[in-house]
C-alpha cells in the first residue's frame, strides 16, 4: 500500500492509518444511525454508463444535506424508515412505478428528475431549451433556500416544459428569469400531490449534467434543491463540503465529521438540544450548547461523542 519509505519507516499517513485502525476497533460493532434516510433507486435493467454516473453524483448530493444514503433496487417495496426516495434522470418500469405509488399511497416523499412517471400529476413536454450558465430564482422558501434566492448549477442543462395536469395543484419552487418583456418564468422545480405523497419534480437534466462536469461544487448550490427533501432532525451542520455521520448505540451517540475538500473548512454542529461533544480517541471537550463551531484540516475526519449538557 506505499505505507514504508526507502528506509522501511512509516510514511506520516501510514501512522495515520495506525490511528485509525486502533479507532475503529475501539468503536466495535452496533452503531445505528441517526439521520433521515434517502433511498436512491437504480435501475435493474440498465447498462448505461451516464445513469451510473447520475446515480453517483445524486448519491453526492444527497450526503451534501447530510442524509443517510441507501441505493434501492426499482420494483422492490421501500422501505418504512425512508424520509426521501430519489429517482435521478430515468424513467421508471412498470415494476419500479407500482412500488413507487405503495410508497406514495402511504405518504411518501418522491424526487424525479427530466424524466416523470406521473402524467396524472405534471404534464412534462421537450423542449429546445439548453441553458450554458443556469442560475434559477426561488419562487418561494424551501428547504435551505428562502424566497427570491438564486440558485446556481455548475454545468450546462437541458430544460423541459412543466405545467401541472388538469385539476391538479401545482407549487413552483424554482423559475427560470424571464428575458425579454413578453417572457413568463419558466418553471424548473415544482411540487405536487400523487396520492398522499408529495411529489417534486426538476425539470432539467441535473444528475447527468453534473456527472459530465469536472469538481463543479464551487460553482453549484443543487444541494440546495435537494435539501427540501430533508426532514427536520435534532443534528445539522452548515457546509456541503463536510460529511456527516450521526450513529447511537443504546445510550452513547457518535458524530464523525469528514472533510472531502482539500481546504480548511470551518462548519458549525447544531442540535435541537444543549449537548457537550468530546473528542473519541483523547476525551478532550471540544464545545458545549447547541451550535458548536469546528475547524476541519483538508481531508481530516473527526471524531466525538456527545452526552447531555447539564
Amino acid at each position: 500500500m506505499g505505507l514504508l519509505d526507502t528506509h522501511n519507516q512509516p510514511k506520516p499517513y501510514a501512522l495515520e492509518y495506525q490511528r485509525w485502525i486502533a479507532i475503529i476497533d475501539k468503536l466495535g460493532l452496533g452503531w445505528k444511525t441517526d439521520q433521515p434516510v434517502c433511498y436512491l433507486i437504480h435501475p435493474e435493467h440498465s447498462g448505461r454508463w451516464s445513469i451510473t454516473m447520475s446515480q453517483m453524483t445524486a448519491f453526492t448530493l444527497a450526503k451534501q444535506i447530510h442524509m443517510e444514503v441507501r441505493m434501492w433496487p426499482e420494483g422492490k417495496p421501500i422501505p418504512a424508515d425512508a424520509a426521501a426516495v430519489v429517482i435521478a434522470n430515468f424513467k421508471l418500469s412498470a415494476e419500479g412505478k407500482a412500488a413507487i405509488i405503495a410508497y406514495l399511497e402511504k405518504g411518501g416523499v418522491v424526487y424525479q428528475s427530466y424524466e416523470s412517471d406521473f402524467p396524472e400529476a405534471l404534464t412534462v413536454k421537450d423542449s429546445d431549451a439548453t441553458l450554458s450558465s443556469p442560475s434559477f430564482i426561488a419562487n418561494q422558501a424551501a428547504g435551505r433556500f428562502s424566497m427570491g434566492e438564486h440558485v446556481r448549477i455548475g454545468a450546462p442543462l437541458k430544460l423541459r416544459d412543466v405545467s401541472s395536469a388538469p385539476d391538479q395543484e401545482m407549487q413552483v419552487l424554482l423559475a427560470f428569469p424571464k428575458h425579454g418583456a413578453d417572457d413568463q418564468p419558466r418553471p424548473v422545480f415544482v411540487k405536487t400531490s400523487v396520492d398522499k405523497g408529495t411529489y417534486y419534480y426538476l425539470a432539467v437534466n441535473l444528475e447527468d449534467a453534473l456527472s459530465q462536469t469536472y469538481d463543479p461544487w464551487e460553482e453549484d448550490d443543487s444541494n440546495l434543491i435537494y435539501s427540501v427533501l430533508r426532514p427536520e432532525s435534532p443534528f445539522y451542520i452548515d457546509s456541503k463540503y463536510v460529511e456527516l455521520v450521526v450513529r447511537t448505540r443504546g445510550a452513547e451517540r457518535l458524530f464523525l465529521l469528514l472533510n472531502h475538500s482539500d481546504h480548511f473548512q470551518d462548519v458549525v454542529l447544531r442540535s435541537r438540544r444543549n449537548i457537550q461533544v468530546q473528542d473519541y480517541a483523547t476525551q478532550a471537550l471540544l464545545g458545549a450548547g447547541n451550535e458548536i463551531p469546528l475547524h476541519l484540516m483538508p481531508g481530516q475526519v473527526w471524531v466525538s461523542e456527545t452526552r447531555a449538557a447539564h
